[in-house]
């Protein structure tokens, strides 16, 4: 999904200055960090650390996108496993 070229008026709100959406709802896979490597391609695992600077746990690469796409001010809901809070690798999250 590309937003800018699915929702092109998302991305070019002029009046308000600010793009994104108001909410962003999901429910992301839960595959874990070391399921990550064995479940997406090398070129998508170069484009998670291109982007993100490493490979996380697909529900917090999901969280970070989600927090990209909406708008200052928006709303974020998640279902989350468990292990969201145990995990180090969403402590930046």
């Amino acid at each position: 999904f590309l937003p800018a070229f699915h929702a092109p008026d998302v991305f070019a709100r002029a009046d308000d200055g600010q793009r994104g959406w108001d909410i962003a709802i999901m429910n992301p896979p839960y595959v874990g960090r070391k399921e990550v490597r064995q479940r997406l391609d090398a070129t998508r695992l170069a484009d998670y650390e291109r982007h993100y600077g490493r490979t996380f746990d697909l529900m917090i690469h999901f969280a970070f996108r989600a927090l990209e796409l909406v708008r200052p001010g928006g709303v974020v809901s998640m279902i989350f496993n468990d292990s969201i809070f145990t995990s180090q690798d969403a402590d930046e999250l």
